[in-house]
């Protein structure tokens, strides 16, 4: 049923006064959960409830909790033909609120603002909810964990919008090892301000764009802007900057009056060390906002990456003592911060084959069917990462039910760029055995050149959110 359904929708005035008094990017949040909530209730009336928790000692009728990024929570009760807004607030709104308090909201009430329709379009995403797993967040295999924030990246995110809407002209950076939120802090930072009329610009890959846009429909192409030649903004977003500090200084000769840089040290192009992080810094006057916890990646999956990351971080391109001690000690800062992290998403799956076969390919590709109700449908869940083999007519026949769901997106290693900031169900990653001895133990007197591109391996093994398998095979070469 796609028509617009007779549902009411009214605020009590509890709500009214949490509302009002909440910061513009929770209202936001609030307003896209409930415009959610009603495309829901007209498409599938008779499951809607299934997909909400509920405070049953609650009566009359169900009183449901609906979960806001950041920890925070609204409180609605629904009938067949009326939405009433009952309270919002941190994890202590659903503990303070009881019968007494019900009884007066239904009393006390009025018509809700039209901001909380459909109808009133957000200009960014388009969410289409779906069944939720089994999972510790329930946005997992949908398109909204493309932009999820859990209660560090929220904070983040308040911080830095607190800051554009108070005008204080103050460039940021958002610093964090992979699967910290930063670029869902950025999509969330366009969306909202591009929805408040903002003159809002995104500095962006093409792949990430599309990525993002054909699973959530979003139109991103319109506010991307070039990297150096843009019109005045009220903001700019750049995630994964190449030249830091030359994105800074362009920005204030264009006029910017708010700039947010999203990166992974570890994961620039050019070499980079605490102290060109502590110059740009100072000389810019950067706020900079650190994450600690990755909730991108489940934690079995987390663990694994960390190793073989610390792994290739402990190792150095040189041989003499002295190079090797200033190399890691220009890095000390940068080292600890993409790499100390907490994984807060419990579970996962990580594997790895030494002398790997094609039963193992067959046995981990059934093993995410069997899981097939947990797969996402917005797009490729499985990465597959191929460096120096290609795939058998085998591998290719026992892929082929995933291929059929337009489920995997295979790529060389010179083609790793395109999955920067990326995310998939599950990573497959093909290496002959002596890299995968190198990453497993280490090494020393690589050169610069190749140690770079083994630091690069933690772009596709930090892609895993599920599950991470690793085959090693004999290398034709």
């Amino acid at each position: 049923m796609s028509h617009r359904t007779n549902l009411q929708m009214n605020i009590s005035k509890r709500f009214n006064k949490s509302y009002s008094s909440a910061s513009f990017p929770l209202q936001k949040l609030a307003e896209g959960k409930i415009r959610d909530f009603v495309n829901l209730q007209r498409s599938e009336p008779k499951t809607l409830l299934q997909h909400y928790g509920r405070l049953t000692q609650l009566l009359p009728g169900p009183v449901i909790e609906i979960k806001l990024s950041g920890g925070h929570r609204l409180l609605a009760q629904y009938s067949e033909d009326r939405l009433l807004l009952l309270d919002m607030g941190g994890h202590e709104v659903v503990g303070r609120y009881d019968i007494k308090k019900l009884e007066n909201d239904l009393q006390k009430n009025e018509q809700a603002p039209q901001q909380f329709w459909p109808e009133n379009k957000s200009k960014f995403f388009v969410r289409y909810p779906v069944d939720i797993p089994s999972n510790k967040y329930e946005e997992e295999v949908s398109p909204e964990w493309l932009y999820f924030l859990d209660n560090e990246q929220y904070a983040v995110y308040q911080q830095i919008a607190l800051s554009v809407i108070n005008a204080e002209h103050q460039p940021h950076f958002i610093i964090g090892g992979p699967g910290t939120g930063k670029t869902c802090i950025i999509l969330n930072l366009l969306k909202y301000f591009v929805d408040d009329d903002y003159k809002v610009g995104i500095v962006i890959s093409d792949y990430l764009r599309a990525y993002i846009e054909n699973a959530t429909h979003a139109d991103i192409s319109q506010y991307c802007v070039g990297l150096y030649n843009y019109p005045p903004l009220d903001l700019l977003l750049v995630d994964d900057p190449e030249n830091i500090r030359e994105i800074l200084k362009t920005s204030d000769d264009n006029k910017v009056n708010t700039i947010v840089a999203a990166f992974d040290p570890l994961q620039l192009p050019y070499d980079f060390t605490d102290r060109k992080l502590e110059g740009v810094s100072s000389d810019f006057v950067v706020c900079r906002h650190e994450l600690r916890t990755c909730y991108r990646q489940k934690e079995n999956v987390g663990k694994s990456t960390k190793h073989i990351v610390e792994i290739v971080e402990a190792s150095t391109p040189f041989l003499r003592q002295d190079k090797i001690d200033k190399f890691r000690q220009s890095r000390e800062h940068l080292s600890r911060l993409s790499n100390d992290l907490t994984f807060v998403n419990p579970h996962g799956y990580a594997e790895d084959y030494p002398e790997s076969t094609v039963n193992d390919v067959k046995a981990e590709i059934n093993r995410i069917l069997k899981g097939e109700r947990l797969m996402w449908k917005h797009g490729p869940g499985l990465l597959i990462l191929l460096d120096g083999y290609d795939l058998s007519e085998e591998d290719n026949a026992a892929l082929e039910p995933l291929m059929q769901r337009k489920y995997v997106k295979i790529l060389r290693f010179d083609q790793i760029e395109e999955v920067k900031g990326l995310e998939f169900q599950h990573v497959f990653i093909f290496i002959d055995k002596k890299l995968y001895e190198e990453l497993q133990n280490g090494f020393k007197g690589s050169g610069q050149k190749e140690y770079h591109r083994r630091r690069m391996y933690r772009i596709p093994f930090s892609r895993a959110k599920d599950s991470l398998v690793t085959f090693a095979i004999e290398s034709d070469v």
